[in-house]
């Protein structure tokens, strides 16, 4: 299952309502026979990656660039 983009308003973070919403998507992948998630995240701000980590992803490929 491929999570395009997963965003809670500003105002409303830090309420667990991120959390509910990956504990569904967990679920629903499940359901789906799907045998993993995968998803991109900006490495800012850290608190994006940190909660992807906090429910259990790991870092499967790094993508770089350079601006000129």
């Amino acid at each position: 299952l491929y999570l395009d983009d997963l965003c809670v308003d500003e105002k409303a973070r830090k309420l667990g309502i991120g959390s509910q919403l990956m504990a569904f998507l967990k679920t629903f992948a499940v359901s789906e026979r799907c045998s993993r998630i995968e998803l991109n995240v900006w490495e800012f701000p850290d608190s994006a990656l940190h909660f992807y980590e906090e429910n259990g992803f790991q870092t499967q490929r790094r993508e770089l660039e350079f601006w000129l």
